[in-house]
């Protein structure tokens, strides 16, 4: 899979080596919280393990899955998946996580979305990428309008977050919205 690089981050191919950091992040319940029903159980070590291998060796058909890596080091930062690519329809849904709350409000997530965004165009020639968005999640919110998303719809009280009932938010943007050039 090729590298797709930013100027200060790469998108590359998940290694055995980035288990750990995976690991730490999965069991981190402020990183976990707003990731949805799947990611509220923390995963042992080997169920860690076996999730990466299978990325690693049997990716989904319908899905490309990068690790977010510092570009001078290629050291694991998060990850970032087009899921559900739909070529006839043309459309797929984004999702992302940086691992680490110290690699947060830095801007990887914003340059790593952009990469993603430019290859999800240009190369896979989608029309329309999506994605879901916990109403509370202030950070990620204000991070994908940065990227282009437009807010498209609202799930009332969709998920039952730390005691309360918080909104999903429903986004998307489209090929024509994404500034190719930049």
């Amino acid at each position: 899979m090729a590298h797709l690089t930013g100027s200060r981050v790469v998108l590359r191919e998940y290694t055995s080596a980035d288990c750990v950091a995976i690991h730490r992040w999965r069991n981190d319940q402020k990183t976990t919280m707003w990731m949805g029903r799947k990611f509220r159980r923390p995963p042992t070590l080997k169920e860690t393990r076996q999730s990466l291998e299978k990325v690693i060796n049997r990716p989904p058909e319908d899905a490309v899955c990068f690790a977010i890596a510092d570009k001078r080091t290629l050291d694991f930062i998060g990850g970032i998946d087009l899921t559900s690519i739909d070529g006839t329809d043309r459309n797929a849904v984004l999702s992302i996580v940086i691992g680490d709350e110290t690699n947060r409000n830095k801007g990887y997530g914003a340059e790593a979305i952009g990469l993603l965004l430019r290859h999800a165009f240009l190369g896979l020639k989608l029309h329309r990428v999506s994605l879901n968005v916990s109403a509370k999640n202030e950070q990620a919110l204000g991070c994908y309008l940065k990227c282009g998303f437009q807010i498209e719809g609202r799930k009332r009280d969709y998920e039952f977050v730390n005691g309360e009932y918080c909104d999903e938010i429903q986004m998307g943007i489209l090929e024509s919205e994404f500034p190719l050039k930049t």
